[in-house]
């Protein structure tokens, strides 16, 4: 989200830059800001709570010398000392998934409460994600600002013969009905839900499952252990998001709690049919039954059904 809006400004209205706590983005979202001739720093943060960026991003922040500062994720706390010292920069940060979820820990959420109160506007991306915000740090009326992706790159493949050639190329069926979930291997993600559902479903059905993550090695053998193997693919992480929605046949997002899931977006705009668990800010985004179905959280069976449908 943050590199699509930093890229989407008006290069002649405004200066922008781009800094990244860890390594170097993907090469897809590392070419997006090169062709937007948007400066990207990197820090290098470690694993865990790095004390190290708390000057680091000082530094930096000071050296840009921002009008404003817009922050993602979890990272409020490393930027308490930027915010003391510069008194006339305006900072906002977006909240992505329910606010009483996020991991933070008690020094995180004390960190934010301080922010929120004192400097620091927060944003939400859904009406549910608005409430979340208000229960856990007070603030009455937060601002809601939704999640936007250029649609124009996700396309259903209507050639026969284009969409034929792909199933082929990645080992798969002409005939076979393709669900993919996006995203990481994360308990919240609840990937081993969908796929027990497979599980449930006619031999033709197939699960893709992309991006990477800490659950990787329990999903194979989830599948493996039921028998799934040759029908559940953990592709990893891939720069071709767009082909794959474009050639598949339905989408599935089972997580526990989601504020406004960019892969959804995507989803909806490749024209795929979707389904989603009734939780979070995806109850907000999609009308069951008329632009998608809302299934019961961490719920198999329910799941299942909504997928023979």
């Amino acid at each position: 989200m943050a590199v699509l809006l930093a890229a989407s400004l008006d290069p002649t209205a405004y200066e922008c830059t781009v800094v990244s706590l860890f390594s170097e983005p993907n090469e897809e979202l590392a070419g997006i800001l090169d062709a937007a001739e948007i400066k990207l720093i990197c820090l290098g943060k470690e694993l865990g709570f790095d004390a190290s960026m708390l000057l680091k991003l000082r530094s930096v922040i000071s050296d840009i010398g921002p009008q404003i500062v817009h922050s993602h994720l979890y990272i409020l706390g490393y930027l308490i000392p930027s915010m003391l010292s510069l008194r006339g920069t305006k900072w906002v940060h977006t909240i992505h998934s329910m606010a009483g979820a996020e991991p933070l820990g008690r020094l995180g959420q004390i960190a934010n409460q301080l922010a929120f109160r004192t400097r620091v506007l927060p944003i939400g991306l859904t009406e549910a994600v608005g409430v979340s915000i208000r229960e856990t740090y007070g603030i009455r009326e937060p601002l809601i600002i939704p999640n936007g992706i250029p649609t124009h790159r996700f396309q259903r493949e209507k050639d026969a013969s284009r969409r034929s050639a792909w199933r082929n190329m990645e080992g798969l069926g002409e005939d076979d009905f393709l669900f993919v979930a996006v995203g990481r291997l994360s308990e919240e993600k609840k990937n081993d839900v969908d796929i027990r559902a497979l599980d449930k479903l006619h031999a033709d059905a197939r699960l893709l499952v992309v991006g990477t993550g800490p659950r990787r090695e329990e999903l194979l053998k989830l599948a493996e252990d039921a028998g799934l193997a040759h029908r559940v693919h953990l592709m990893g992480l891939r720069d071709d998001i767009p082909r794959i929605l474009g050639n598949s046949d339905c989408f599935v997002i089972p997580s526990k709690r989601e504020g406004m899931p960019l892969s959804l977006m995507e989803a909806m705009a490749a024209e795929l049919p979707v389904i989603a668990s009734a939780t979070g800010g995806m109850i907000d985004m999609i009308e069951d039954k008329t632009n998608g179905c809302l299934t019961k959280p961490d719920d198999v069976d329910d799941l299942a059904d909504a997928m023979r449908k």
